[in-house]
């Protein structure tokens, strides 16, 4: 494996940040359809811009470590498991009409899915950034 592996965790480290900022901060972006008026929607999607975020602080903590493999399993088995679930949920969504933001989460989960997928069960590990990188 080279180094670039390590790039994209770090890569979407930042788009799951960013993600995870803008459901904090503008829920009703995420779906105008949503009743953010209710008492439980607004917080249920800012608990997923946390969420986001959580993952994305996992994910720039271990940027620089051996992922893949039995290595770091519990940084790749996490981000897998949390993309993979989220993806499952919101396509079943797309019966309905959907904002472009509920779309770009869509994707972004797809992408964290197959590259935490390919981690996971790729069984070799990839290697870490160095400082001089």
């Amino acid at each position: 494996m080279t180094r670039w592996t390590s790039r994209y965790v770090a890569g979407y480290a930042v788009l799951l940040v960013i993600t995870g900022l803008s459901l904090l901060f503008s829920p009703e972006s995420f779906d105008p359809t949503l009743d953010l008026d209710r008492r439980a929607g607004k917080p249920l999607v800012q608990v997923l811009g946390a969420a986001c975020i959580g993952f994305a602080v996992a994910c720039w903590t271990a940027r620089r470590a051996l992922l893949g493999g039995i290595y770091g399993r519990a940084v790749v088995s996490g981000v897998q498991v949390f993309t993979f679930i989220g993806f499952l949920v919101l396509i079943t969504q797309l019966s309905a009409p959907v904002s472009t933001a509920f779309w770009a989460l869509l994707i972004l989960l797809a992408f964290g899915m197959a590259l935490f997928s390919w981690f996971l069960f790729g069984g070799t590990p990839v290697e870490p950034m160095r400082d001089e990188d």
